[in-house]
């Protein structure tokens, strides 16, 4: 499907604009962390889901972000 292929290669850019320099808060990264393993879930890549939401709890905790913690965790619940 042309779409989720199109999808897909926006959210890998998504993914590598996130491990690069941007101007973007740790809270902002969380969040995007979050939607994005959504996204991979949604497009039935549930590995990188999974790793995505196991780096979205790594910043949740290192930032001490409740929110974006407990988004996280339902995330992988959501994944397996």
């Amino acid at each position: 499907n042309n779409a989720s292929e199109d999808i897909l290669v926006m959210a890998d850019k998504a993914i590598h604009s996130l491990n690069s320099e941007t101007n973007m808060n740790s809270w902002g990264a969380g969040h995007n962390l979050v939607n994005l393993a959504s996204s991979y879930k949604n497009l039935g890549y549930l590995d990188k889901a999974w790793e995505i939401c196991k780096k979205a709890i790594l910043n949740s905790e290192d930032n001490k972000f409740a929110q974006i913690h407990a988004r996280a965790i339902i995330c992988m619940a959501e994944v397996k």
